[in-house]
């Protein structure tokens, strides 16, 4: 006699398994795995026998400002993005490296530990350009090319198939963990050679679609600089050079007195930016005369945050996506926990580990925000005066370069913050509302196309994973 669950169960939440399904581990999670994998199209091998050489830690070193292209750059789990590419930028080195962590062409590294656990990265010499190393965790896998393309590998670690080994494997001792053993334990389905060429070049034909898209849209972002310029008339000095010269200058004491008495707050460069402001097409203004309110917020104790969702949201300074604040990375208080958050206010990290960024990230609240929003002691809220400012207008220019350095220049201590008496003298071009609303408008259709350049992006991607997914699975397969 036989045990059958009843038709009105949830198959994908209850589901019976017999004990020759099971092997390795003894949850629900990879029993359920295990039953999709079955239906693969083409033999499945284990990832260690694919491999030439045993899996390697990386370096351990702390990473170093990196000065130049030429210097070595260190890899570390957050310089590779949720796609497997390396991030741009010029990264990290190190003082001491190994010649044995060095990167070579088609070696893969795996993130074992932390948020990002099971985050996968394919090394192309040719493409990066520079030597690289990598760090300790990550562990490195080189395939053994006569046996399957590193290429496809790398596709599969890309799929939503890979994703739900990564959910069913990683222990969730502390923090989720995968060990270079339970990546060797890895069931990779291997098609013939022919059919891992194509699913290789269609992923990559996927990723270069995904960067032109993507590039397009940066170039759009970068733009409103440049038009913002023109539109409010203001010509910006030459770049200041780094010389001996330009590092000394005299400032008359009425100048500083019962103020900063810091060298760099009186730069050349700092007073050649404020007039050209003070010079543009329209009357310079006050932050404090055109805002309703310049505060801080305030930050919870761990114990005050809640696990799961409450009626407090609280806006962190990662709650955001692009230049917005996000609804779906707010995170969540037991009680009331500061001023309340408003449709169109402005947010301004004001304090940050790395001084360059302080008061260069900037995020706009483009929705109105449940009762109760409110946000943390790092960042500081500009809520402009709706009457005579419109929000997006003033958020586009402080958002600008020039901008970004006049508030990064008002940081004080050791810990680099800003608040909000130092920034409220802050003059900014002042146009006529009509005019400020034209503005706005032209630079929201640019931020709605650079937009939809991006979901055109990901939604390629993501279509050809489908696609490729149903190369190696069957349709039963795809649907579960």
């Amino acid at each position: 006699m036989s045990f059958e669950l009843s038709p009105e169960m949830n198959r994908d939440k209850v589901f019976l398994v017999g004990c020759s399904e099971l092997e390795g581990r003894l949850d629900p999670m990879m029993a359920f795995y295990q039953r999709k994998i079955a239906k693969f199209k083409h033999k499945a091998k284990s990832f260690s026998d694919l491999l030439m050489f045993k899996p390697q830690y990386g370096a351990s070193e702390a990473g170093i400002d990196r000065q130049s292209h030429h210097e070595p750059r260190y890899i570390r789990i957050t310089d590779i993005d949720e796609y497997g590419l390396l991030k741009d930028g010029i990264g990290k080195t190190a003082r001491v490296i190994s010649h044995k962590y060095y990167l070579n062409n088609n070696d893969l590294l795996f993130a074992r530990s932390g948020a990002t656990v099971g985050k996968s990265y394919i090394h192309k010499e040719k493409e990066v350009g520079y030597p690289c190393f990598y760090a300790g965790y990550m562990i490195r896998f080189v395939i053994d090319e006569r046996k399957v393309d590193p290429n496809y590998v790398f596709a599969y670690t890309q799929l939503s198939t890979y994703r739900d080994w990564i959910f069913a494997i990683q222990r969730a001792a502390g923090q989720p963990n995968i060990n270079a053993a339970e990546y060797k334990a890895l069931k990779i389905p291997v098609p013939p050679e022919e059919i891992q060429f194509q699913i290789a070049a269609k992923m990559d034909l996927a990723y270069a679609s995904k960067k032109q898209k993507e590039a397009e849209a940066q170039r759009l972002l970068d733009s409103i600089d440049n038009y913002l310029l023109e539109e409010l008339g203001i010509e910006l000095p030459e770049e200041e050079e780094n010389t001996v010269e330009s590092r000394i200058f005299i400032r008359r004491l009425s100048e500083i007195s019962g103020g900063r008495f810091d060298p760099e707050y009186y730069k050349d460069h700092y007073r050649s930016l404020e007039e050209c402001i003070s010079q543009s097409t329209y009357e310079a203004r006050r932050l404090v005369d055109v805002t309703y309110a310049i505060y801080s917020g305030n930050t919870p104790s761990s114990g005050d945050y809640a696990e799961s969702e409450t009626t407090y949201p609280i806006i962190k300074v990662s709650s955001y996506e692009g230049d917005f604040i996000s609804p779906n990375k707010l995170a969540f208080t037991l009680s009331v926990k500061g001023k309340q958050a408003n449709q169109f206010d402005i947010f301004v990290l004001s304090t940050a580990h790395q001084a360059e960024y302080v008061g260069r990230s900037l995020k706009f609240l483009d929705y109105e925000p449940i009762k109760n929003t409110s946000f943390v002691g790092e960042l500081l809220c500009i809520r402009a005066n709706k009457k005579i400012c419109n929000s997006m207008y003033l958020f586009s220019v402080l958002k600008m370069h020039l901008f970004g350095k006049l508030l990064n220049r008002e940081k004080t201590g050791q810990t680099s913050h800003i608040y909000s008496q130092d920034i409220k003298h802050i003059s900014v071009p002042f146009p006529t509302f009509e005019k400020q609303t034209k503005i706005a408008n032209h630079i929201t259709q640019i931020r709605n196309r650079a937009k939809q350049l991006q979901q055109e992006a990901k939604a390629g991607l993501e279509r050809t994973k489908r696609e490729v997914e149903a190369m190696i699975l069957d349709e039963e397969a795809t649907k579960a």
